[in-house]
């Protein structure tokens, strides 16, 4: 299994459990924190934090506007949101989900009418200016109850992982930071299924 694919599979066993209880939040990050891709994930995150490394060219790309749209789609891809996970089947497994996330101190919200509710270093669009002063989760408000449960549960591993930020869910466009946050949470997927890059990394 490749390194960039251990959030997700993980994800999936915990949602294929059913066990929505506080603790087995904490056992399935305790569990995912013994992984080597864990230490990895902080290191390139906080490598890509620091103000020399926006200058790195291939920094650069992956915070380029033109590339954002690649970086929604590789995201798409990995996480199938066009294929609705047969075990979660209900509007109220997804809340009983968030309800759990919001224990945890992470907000989760669903863009209204009027777009994405704002936070500091948010703009009424959604565009991230400067990571997340507090963890948060933006979700599409027109999926399905499967595709949300699914992605939530993926971004909520991400931050227990202490990749903390806005993770957004709009599959529209997101903004530089978030795009950048995304990648190397994910282990640089992007820039895999992208074609930016070859390396595939092994567990």
């Amino acid at each position: 299994m490749k390194n960039s694919e251990f959030v997700t599979e993980k994800m999936r066993e915990f949602m294929q459990r059913g066990d929505m209880g506080a603790a087995s939040f904490h056992e399935l990050l305790s569990d995912m924190q013994r992984h080597p891709w864990y230490q990895s994930q902080l290191q390139r995150l906080e490598q890509l934090r620091q103000p020399e490394s926006r200058a790195n060219p291939f920094v650069g790309s992956l915070c380029a506007d033109s590339n954002a749209q690649a970086i929604v789609e590789s995201l798409r891809c990995y996480l199938a949101v066009d294929e609705e996970p047969k075990h979660v089947d209900s509007e109220s497994y997804f809340e009983c989900l968030v309800q759990h996330i919001r224990a945890l101190g992470i907000r989760v919200v669903k863009p209204d009418q009027e777009g994405i509710p704002q936070r500091p270093g948010e703009d009424p669009q959604g565009m991230v200016i400067a990571f997340a002063t507090a963890p948060c989760i933006v979700v599409h408000p027109d999926a399905t109850p499967e595709v949300r449960a699914l992605r939530v549960l993926h971004m909520l591993c991400l931050m227990g992982l202490g990749l903390s930020g806005i993770y957004y869910d709009d599959d529209t466009g997101i903004g530089q930071e978030a795009a950048l946050c995304h990648a190397v949470a994910t282990g640089f997927l992007a820039q895999e299924r992208a074609g930016w890059g070859g390396a595939k990394e092994q567990a």
